[in-house]
């Protein structure tokens, strides 16, 4: 996918700069409006395709579970082709989970 423009960036950068000085129920009211979204909750357990709680469910041990971690390599522009694929399919905002439960943060 293309990278976004560097017009693209800033308007987001003044959008996101802009949301601060924004009031609690006017946020509120936004995100009730914008309808549709993107969760991306994404990390270790990816790799093993079985869902988030992979490690807790089947009781990995520190050793197994360490297997995803030397294995896991993403894309470095993969966030980005990300938000530019849900901003393709309408997506108003997007939400990255950056620190798991399992202690991997990105």
């Amino acid at each position: 996918m293309p990278r976004v423009s560097l017009r693209e960036e800033r308007e987001q950068n003044n959008m996101t700069n802009s949301l601060t000085n924004i009031s609690l129920p006017e946020r509120m009211k936004w995100f009730v409006e914008a309808r549709f979204g993107l969760s991306l909750h994404f990390g270790l357990y990816s790799i093993a395709g079985r869902g988030e709680w992979v490690r807790s469910v089947e009781r990995l041990s520190v050793e197994a579970y360490q297997q995803y971690f030397d294995s896991f390599r993403p894309d470095a522009g993969c966030a980005r082709e990300w938000a530019k694929a849900a901003r393709l399919a309408g997506a108003k905002y997007c939400v990255l989970t950056a620190k798991h439960h399992d202690g991997f943060c990105l």
